[in-house]
């Protein structure tokens, strides 16, 4: 993976991690050549100071030619030189002018009385110079040792040289101290400096990078960020509240186009229902009307008493059915439910429950006429239970209505599987509970016709338990 392919939680701390070290190698290395230069410049002049000393005090010995005093001051700052581990000299030499040596600090080395030039042609040049610049100090660090040559001299007198010998990187332990505390120093900047930048770098990424998240794995509609996300008014505070308007925007439009689809698919099928209500209205009208004169004309034995109006209340059934797949009545004034309906519910139900083997029982608490609509309410029971057992299989269906003040409650539980908890928050909208058995518009019609009654039902499933309740005040539908 190339570095410009990675998340921006690690590529913005690495950014700016990146630039402060870049920064610290930029500053730190002009700082570490001036330093260079000005430890060489300010050891070059230390040893111009000493010389400057030392000339002073050997002026005498060169007017009394006074070796042996010249060779004791010489070896002075050797003996001083132990206690400083910066300031080192290799040699300290007295030239007269002559160009021969007078007194040296290295008597095996430089012999006395011997040509300075005859030790390398850097000493030769040096001389050479010596004479043409005879008032002056000179460095010469352009061969193989670092040289400082000071004159000396009495009362315009000049006696000769003092030529102070150094190694090339005899300034090289003191710059190595400056460059070691300057790295300490630069190191305690980076670790404070590096934290800071990631944890500035991951706070700034790590909502960009929650952002990139939702709109790349959100399948379906997309979700808002969380509030405190990013809390500023910034320029990427402004592009979060933009992508919160947007996600709503969008899931406004997803909830239109749903609603249309919805409203689409139930205006066809109003127009299937309205075609079949008028094609069962038609027979359905002779077969009322049929029993009606079997009623007034046919025999008054006990079958045909309990018979007939159980067909009559069945057929009705059937109408108020069309009916309520349309959420409308338009059967007239609604009959009041009673104790005799219930039980023709539970004599309908049972039939479909016995083919898949369901064991139902059924509480019956209406004792007395209910100013409910009779039709609607075993609509309702009817749909409850034919889908509790549908949904128990060979297990137990429970169903009860009863009155309470103000109204009745049905309450119908059935064992088996839980409800899908995808499926569970849409139970009630049109098709979704659809099977190989049934159209899945049965809670739906069931929910139209509670809401019509001003009602509420609700759904639980856990546990292999699943219990539906509705409850209905008393008093006419909406």
């Amino acid at each position: 993976m190339r570095f410009y392919d990675l998340s921006i939680r690690h590529k913005l701390p690495l950014w700016g991690g990146g630039l402060i070290l870049v920064t610290a190698c930029l500053v730190a290395i002009p700082f570490l050549v001036e330093t260079h230069d000005e430890v060489k410049r300010d050891m070059l002049f230390d040893s111009e100071a000493l010389g400057l000393t030392l000339a002073g005090a050997l002026n005498s010995s060169l007017v009394s030619q006074d070796v042996e005093r010249a060779q004791e001051i010489v070896q002075a700052p050797f003996v001083a030189q132990q206690n400083n581990s910066y300031f080192q000299f290799e040699a300290i030499l007295v030239v007269d002018m002559a160009g021969r040596v007078f007194a040296s600090s290295q008597p095996d080395t430089y012999r006395a009385a011997s040509d300075i030039g005859s030790y390398s042609g850097q000493f030769t040049e040096l001389w050479t110079r010596l004479s043409a610049q005879r008032d002056q100090t000179i460095f010469d660090d352009e061969g193989e040792k670092t040289l400082v040559a000071i004159p000396i001299h009495k009362d315009d007198l000049d006696l000769g040289n003092l030529i102070i010998v150094h190694t090339r990187d005899f300034y090289l332990g003191r710059f190595l101290d400056a460059t070691l505390r300057a790295a300490l120093l630069t190191l305690m900047a980076l670790g404070l400096l590096l934290p800071l930048s990631w944890y500035w770098g991951a706070r700034m990424a790590r909502p960009l990078a929650l952002l990139a998240r939702r709109m790349h794995t959100t399948e379906g509609e997309l979700e808002p960020l969380p509030a405190n996300a990013y809390p500023y008014r910034d320029e990427l505070g402004q592009l979060f509240n933009q992508f919160d308007r947007l996600t709503a925007e969008l899931r406004d439009k997803e909830r239109v186009r749903q609603a249309a689809m919805e409203s689409e698919h139930l205006a066809t099928l109003g127009r299937m229902t309205a075609g079949i209500v008028h094609e069962i209205n038609n027979p359905l009208g002779g077969l009322l009307t049929a029993i009606d004169t079997l009623k007034r004309h046919g025999g008054h034995d006990p079958v045909t008493e309990r018979i007939v109006p159980m067909l009559e209340r069945g057929l009705k059934q059937i109408q108020d059915t069309v009916s309520a797949m349309l959420v409308e009545v338009r059967t007239g004034k609604p009959r009041p439910l009673n104790h005799q309906d219930i039980e023709d519910v539970l004599t309908i139900v049972r039939q479909g429950a016995k083919k898949p083997g369901t064991q139902l029982e059924m509480k019956n608490g209406i004792a007395e006429e209910v100013p409910l609509p009779a039709s609607l309410i075993r609509q309702i029971l009817i749909n409850l239970l034919l889908n509790a057992c549908q949904a128990a299989g060979h297990g137990h269906v429970h169903a009860s209505i009863t009155r309470s003040d103000g109204g009745i409650v049905i309450a119908v539980d059935n064992t088996g599987p839980a409800i899908p908890e995808a499926v569970r928050d849409r139970l009630f909208e049109p098709r979704v509970g659809a099977s190989e058995d049934g159209h899945g518009l049965g809670l739906w019609v069931t929910r139209q016709i509670v809401e019509q009654l001003r009602g509420n039902i609700s759904a639980e499933s856990r546990d292999g338990l699943t219990r539906f309740v509705v409850g209905l005040p008393l008093g006419e539908p909406a």
